[in-house]
C-alpha cells in the first residue's frame, strides 16, 4: 500500500523525495483528499502524519504539533497504544521543531 502513496511523497521520475513549497502542497492535497474517510482509515492517517511532517520542516511548529497531536489520538483510538504507528507518532510530536 505505502508504494502507491509514494507519488505524494517522491518524484516519479528521478525518485527523490519532495521538499519545501511541493513537500507541503503535495502534503496539504493528500491530507485534503483523504479528509473525508474514516478516522482510523490508513491512508488518511499516512497523509495525516505527511502533512504534520511537512508543516514541521517548513518551520511550521505550531501547526505540525497541532497535527500530530490530532492523528496520534485516532492511532491510540483505531490502532492501540503500542502500535509501531502510534509509537512514531507520538515520537514525532516529541521532536516537533528540534531539527528544523
Amino acid at each position: 500500500r505505502s508504494d502507491e502513496w509514494d507519488d505524494w511523497c517522491t518524484c516519479g521520475t528521478c525518485g527523490q523525495r519532495f521538499t519545501g513549497v511541493m513537500e507541503l502542497g503535495l502534503a496539504m492535497e493528500w491530507a485534503r483528499s483523504t479528509g473525508g474517510r474514516p478516522e482510523g482509515d490508513d491512508e488518511r492517517l499516512a497523509a495525516s502524519m505527511n502533512l504534520a511532517t511537512a508543516l514541521d520542516n517548513e518551520g511550521k511548529h505550531a501547526e505540525a504539533e497541532e497535527m500530530y497531536r490530532e492523528t496520534l489520538t485516532f492511532m491510540q483510538r483505531v490502532q492501540g497504544e503500542d502500535h509501531p504507528h502510534t509509537l512514531t507518532t507520538a515520537a514525532n510530536l516529541r521532536n516537533t521543531g528540534r531539527f528544523g
